[in-house]
């Protein structure tokens, strides 16, 4: 009597932390470094021949940037490469080259130029962020990485001109990019009280956690009211679970700024963290007021709708956030999973192929997917798509949990399905779940006496798993110890009325006692709930004749 129940994870706080970059970041390349001007060709001066051409070359030049500027690329590059021909190395054309090249998607020719305005002029910061912005921009991130390095090893005042490559390095989530942009603005300025701040949030991201909680509260030392420190160092605290601490510091945000919709989020996360569902629900639907298009809210808000068995919200809820934000794979994942919980496969399987779509390599949709094709009986998938996940992720309990019910429901490799468990087991020891399956496995063997304890130990920790009972219920049954199974199976079904193997159990052993009538009346209600069961069938058939 195996449990393969669909397994999802547990309550996941995906807190958006506050970006409080520089400004605004500008769409596209930096401009055009010289400055522009209304421009008229000037008569020939007068003076040297050297004279002569340097202005000649600084009207070109001005008059070349004008036309850049206002979108005439042809004019612009036709007088750029005309002074490219006698200056072949001039810093500032091969810059503006650079991305005028950059502009027109000729991205090899945009390198070149950069390059070659960089050999000639290593000390111009715009160069270096143009450059380095075309890196991050074509996927070249290794190449962006360490351009950064070489940059502000030439003069770390570079970083003030870096507001674009800040953004696009913290889009990318190229950590160790923003760090040491943020320790340069640390290093000279006055009061980095903000960039702390960042930093903070970056380690962490990092899991750096013992740095960034340092760097967090020399940031408040600096400024005690800092919103993004005390907003970051709440989230830190969150991901600790030192939940008190992280109430302090998100309270004290709320209190400067009490219609903050990303710290009225956190603090429902620290509620669902202290168990105060109502209270989080309020939060999270407070956030969702003041900023409805808020995804990371929604998915929070379903994921805890999920968790109180609200199916139908919960889905709403996912389908809004998917909504606000389409390729959002965790809000696909836990999507799936409910609409599994609701028995709409098909649904479920499409969802959770959306989801790997975006990102293949994604353990939690792998498995889940996993145990869904487990419920519609394509076990070779399901144990495929479970080592998969585990091979991504080797310590995850609840694809070992999954697995090690896989092998058992199968009733094959016994063996290898409890040294399974029992590895989820070693990871997590109050996993209810695969105590529930080591112990259906053992039982299997016919080792009623460990099954026993192991069951009874996955009862303590959570007293209304119906499924530890159904399978504590089997296996007293198998004992003969018909009163205390009879017992334990109707526990079992005042939690889960419809559970049809409590139901089929109960009918058996009321056969048994000769209770016919209260055996078909089980039957019958199994029946009910699930009209094709062939287990419930056969034994109606028996009572009855």
């Amino acid at each position: 009597m195996g449990f393969f129940e669909v397994s999802y994870l547990s309550f996941q706080r995906h807190t958006a932390y506050l970006q409080y970059t520089f400004a605004t970041t500008r769409q596209g390349y930096a401009t055009i470094p010289h400055e522009r001007k209304e421009l008229q060709m000037l008569p020939s001066p007068a003076g040297k021949q050297e004279d002569k051409k340097l202005a000649v070359t600084s009207q070109k030049l001005s008059l070349a940037t004008h036309y850049h500027q206002t979108g005439r690329l042809k004019e612009a590059e036709q007088l750029y490469r005309n002074i490219l021909v006698e200056q072949p190395n001039h810093a500032e054309v091969n810059s503006n080259m650079g991305v005028l090249a950059s502009q027109t998607g000729r991205v090899n020719d945009a390198l070149y130029f950069f390059q070659t305005a960089l050999s000639s002029d290593p000390k111009n910061g715009k160069t270096w962020a143009n450059y380095m912005m075309l890196l991050y921009n074509t996927g070249r991130i290794q190449e962006a990485s360490s351009a950064l390095q070489q940059s502000l090893a030439i003069d770390k005042n570079f970083s003030l001109a870096f507001e674009g490559v800040y953004n696009q390095a913290l889009n990318l989530q190229c950590w160790r990019d923003v760090e040491n942009i943020l320790r340069n603005l640390i290093a000279i300025k006055n009061s980095p009280s903000n960039e702390m701040a960042m930093l903070g949030e970056v380690l962490r991201r990092q899991g750096n956690l013992l740095d960034a909680e340092r760097v967090l509260y020399d940031a408040l030392n600096i400024n005690e009211n800092n919103v993004a420190a005390l907003h970051n160092l709440s989230v830190l605290l969150l991901y600790q679970n030192r939940y008190s601490e992280a109430e302090d510091a998100i309270r004290k945000v709320l209190s400067l700024m009490p219609d903050n919709a990303e710290s009225i989020f956190v603090l429902g996360a620290i509620s669902v963290g202290k168990k105060c569902l109502s209270e989080a629900e309020m939060a999270f639907r407070k956030a969702l007021s003041i900023k409805p298009a808020y995804p990371e809210a929604l998915m929070n808000l379903g994921v805890m709708l999920s968790d109180q068995g609200r199916m139908d919200e919960a889905i709403g809820t996912f389908r809004k956030a998917l909504i606000i934000k389409p390729g959002y794979r965790e809000a696909l994942m836990r999507l799936g999973v409910a609409l599994g919980y609701q028995g709409r496969m098909d649904e479920a399987e499409s969802t959770l192929r959306k989801a790997l779509a975006i990102k293949s390599d994604y353990p939690e949709a792998i498995m889940n997917l996993g145990v869904i094709l487990g419920h519609e009986g394509r076990w070779e998938e399901t144990e495929t798509l479970l080592r998969q996940a585990l091979a991504i992720k080797p310590d995850y309990p609840e694809a070992l949990m999954n697995l090690g019910a896989a092998l058992s429901k199968q009733g094959r490799c016994l063996d290898e399905a409890e040294t399974i468990l029992r590895q989820a087991l070693a990871i997590q020891p109050d996993h209810a779940d695969a105590l529930v399956n080591l112990g259906a496995t053992l039982n299997k063997q016919g080792r009623w006496d460990e099954a026993e304890t192991i069951l009874r130990q996955a009862v303590a920790i959570k007293p209304e798993h119906a499924d530890a009972l159904i399978n504590l219920g089997a296996v007293l049954s198998k004992q003969g110890r018909l009163d205390e199974a009879e017992t334990i199976l109707r526990q079992a079904i005042a939690i889960k009325p419809d559970q049809v193997d409590a139901l089929v159990n109960l009918g058996v052993i009321l056969r048994q006692r000769g209770c016919l009538e209260e055996a078909e009346a089980a039957f019958q209600q199994a029946l009910t709930a699930n009209p094709n069961h062939s287990e419930a069938l056969v034994n109606l058939g028996a009572t009855i004749h």
